[in-house]
This record gives C-alpha cells, sequence and structure tokens, in this order.
C-alpha cells in the first residue's frame, strides 16, 4: 500500500509497524519499482498472487466425485433448512445434510444482511504498457483508491489497473466516466499502447469491516453463510472455507465467535450502520419521488431512463437499433427502484446492489427474480 500523498505516510509507518508487531513481513518503505515517485509505502514480502479462474478450475476439479457435485448454470432460488435441507433452485431441488450459502448476498435475509452490509462497485482496465511492468501488487490510499498489477493471459503481459469504487446505482458521475478515469490514471502514469479488457466488480462490505461467516441463525443449524468480504474474497473465501468446514465437522471453530454472522457491533461501526441505512433510505424515497413525477419521452438510442407508465415506475431503454426494451423498474428485492448503468446496459439497484441486464433478467442478488417486463 503506497501513500498518496505525504499526508498520509505516518498513517503508513504506523500500519508497517503494526503488522510487524504481528508477525508479517512488512516494512516501511520509500523505494518501490513504480515508474514515478511516492512519498512512502507499506512492503508486504512474500505475497501469492492467484489467477481467480484458474484457482476456481482447480478447486472445482479437486471434487472427488463420490456425492460431490458441480451444477453449472443453475441459480440457487431458496434454502429450506429441513433435515435433509432442500436448495430450490430454477432446474430442480437439491438436498443436502449441509448448506453453505456463498452467494455474494445470502438467500436467506431473516439475520438483516440489507441493513448490515452494503454494496460497493469499482472497474478496471487490462492495458498493454511499454516496457517493464511493476512487480509487485499496489494499493494506494486515495479515496477512491487506486490499484493495479501485473497479469499474464496466454503468454501476454497485462497490467491491470481499478479504481473509483463507489456504491452500486449511484450514478454520478455516470459509470461510464468511471471508467474514462480509470484510464486517464492509467495513461498517466504508465506508457499504456492500449486498452485490451475493461470489467466491474461488485463487493459487500460489512459495518464493521469483518465477514459474516457461520452458521445462519436460530433454528437452521445446518445453513451456513460466507459473506460481507469487503472485496478481500479471495483470501477471505479461503478463511471462510476453513471455517465453516470445522463448524460442519466439529461443531466449533476457534475464529467462530469474530465473524459469528449473529454478532453485535457496536461502538464506531454503529455510526456506520446508521450512516449508509440513512443513505438506503433517501434513495428509496427519492427515486420513487422522482419516478411517479416523470412522464417523459422514450429516450434516444443507446440511452435509458426511469419513468411512470400505467402508474407504475418503468425502466425504458432504446439499444443502437432503435428498439425499445421496458421493464419494470421496481426492484423485486425490497421495493427500491433501479437505476440506469450507462457503461455495461444494466439496471443496478442502489438500495442493496441486484442487477440486472436491460431486459430485466437478474445478473446479481439480493434478488432472486427478474424485473418484470412492461407494455408501454
Amino acid at each position: 500500500m503506497y501513500a498518496a500523498s505525504a499526508d498520509d505516510v505516518d498513517s503508513l509507518r504506523s500500519e508497517a509497524a503494526a503488522a510487524a508487531d504481528l508477525g508479517l513481513p512488512a516494512s516501511f518503505t520509500e523505494t518501490t519499482d513504480l515508474p514515478y515517485d511516492v512519498p512512502g509505502a507499506v512492503r508486504f514480502d512474500d505475497q501469492a498472487q492467484f489467477h481467480p479462474r484458474t484457482y476456481l478450475l482447480s478447486v472445482a476439479e479437486s471434487m472427488h466425485g463420490d456425492g460431490s457435485h458441480v451444477f453449472e448454470e443453475t441459480r440457487a432460488l431458496d434454502v429450506d433448512p429441513g433435515d435433509p435441507c432442500e436448495v430450490e433452485t430454477r432446474r430442480g431441488t437439491v438436498t443436502a445434510d449441509d448448506v453453505v450459502v456463498a452467494t455474494h448476498f445470502p438467500l436467506d435475509d431473516r439475520n438483516a444482511y440489507f441493513a448490515r452490509m452494503h454494496p460497493k462497485q469499482a472497474y478496471l482496465l487490462a492495458v498493454r504498457v511499454s516496457g517493464d511492468l511493476p512487480g509487485g501488487m499496489y494499493y494506494s490510499t486515495a479515496s477512491p483508491a487506486d490499484t493495479f498489477r501485473p497479469c499474464a493471459v496466454d503468454g501476454e503481459e497485462f497490467l491491470i489497473v481499478g479504481g473509483q469504487s463507489h456504491d452500486v446505482g449511484v450514478t454520478d458521475p455516470p459509470t461510464a466516466e468511471r471508467y474514462r478515469r480509470c484510464e486517464a490514471f492509467a495513461r498517466e502514469h504508465f506508457d499504456v499502447e492500449s486498452i485490451a479488457y475493461r470489467w466491474s466488480t461488485h463487493d459487500y462490505f460489512t459495518v464493521d469491516r469483518v465477514p459474516y461467516v457461520g452458521r445462519a441463525g436460530p433454528g437452521r443449524d445446518h445453513v451456513y453463510v460466507g459473506t460481507g468480504f469487503n472485496g478481500w474474497g479471495m483470501s477471505g473465501g479461503v478463511a471462510a472455507g476453513e471455517i465453516i468446514s470445522e463448524l460442519v465437522l466439529t461443531g466449533e471453530n476457534p475464529w467462530g465467535e469474530v465473524f459469528d454472522p449473529l454478532r453485535l457491533e457496536p461502538g464506531a461501526s454503529a455510526w456506520r450502520f446508521l450512516r449508509e441505512n440513512a443513505k438506503v433510505a433517501g434513495r428509496f424515497v427519492g427515486d420513487w419521488v422522482a419516478a411517479l413525477s416523470s412522464a417523459g419521452d422514450l429516450p434516444a438510442s443507446g440511452e435509458a431512463t426511469v419513468t411512470r407508465r400505467n402508474g407504475r415506475p418503468c425502466g425504458v431503454y432504446r439499444d443502437e437499433d432503435g428498439d425499445v426494451h421496458a421493464v419494470s423498474a421496481v426492484c423485486p428485492h425490497m421495493d427500491c427502484l433501479v437505476r440506469w448503468n450507462d457503461a455495461e446496459r444494466t439496471w443496478d439497484c442502489p438500495c442493496h446492489g441486484s442487477r440486472f441486464d436491460h431486459d430485466g433478467e437478474v445478473i446479481s442478488g439480493p434478488a432472486v427474480e427478474d424485473l418484470p417486463t412492461t407494455e408501454l
């Protein structure tokens, strides 16, 4: 982690000292392999870098097949915590002695995760750079933070550049502008030859910044959750796997209390809880008032809007061919109104992070139902 300004140097010195006291290979340094100067950085030696999909495929291939299965393209809709448990999917029902709900946002929200986790979106580019790439993985103290690291794909070297994190569904500035800002940062600091790929991430942050890992709750002794990894899903997911597997096999884990999904979060996290939920409430009311007050014209080609049709909020997108795609703008999770993501052409819920394609098909939860199509 490097200081974006000299004002951050003292905090990074303290961070390096605290990490070293915990036995981590951390040190403060004023020297990096970046092509530009930084005031200082915390260096962590002996770090590992994983390719997420390669890692995932290896996990899948390690499943022994004796009672273990991978069901692809199968969306889970609900979990019955009976004996045995049953997982309802769009393609049938799966039964199991124990169920781990690791679905980004838990399917069963009896523990009010919607009020204790908040979704963030960030943007990444894979760029071709002239000259040598930095050898490390970097994360800045800027707000929003910038991050970059090298990556090899089929023998070709890329630099992954990311940043511009914000609450999902916030459209000021538009999401397309977020990508432009990432590109501007990359071109300012590196000799960029071309942009090869771009994509966004979607993460849930807990109010106390500790993931929720463990039993789902009272009366659900055989249902477990792993969620709220705060942008650190690779390492957090591995930790969750170790904790939950031991809970299933032995009933306890030494870290279980720290990550308990039912824990209370007093102190500083209480203020974050109130602040985040106040923002959600404001978006809910403001978007409904704006939508019910609107009855404008259809959008131009390549654009979208939320408007009132037949007394109800409607999301309308006109594609480049002039075809109009109209869906209900009411998120089926908790009736917030979706907003248009102009860079990825999706409808995103600013309250709890559900996302849908332009025809209303759910991409990610907490919603498990599509946005119904609407007649104009």
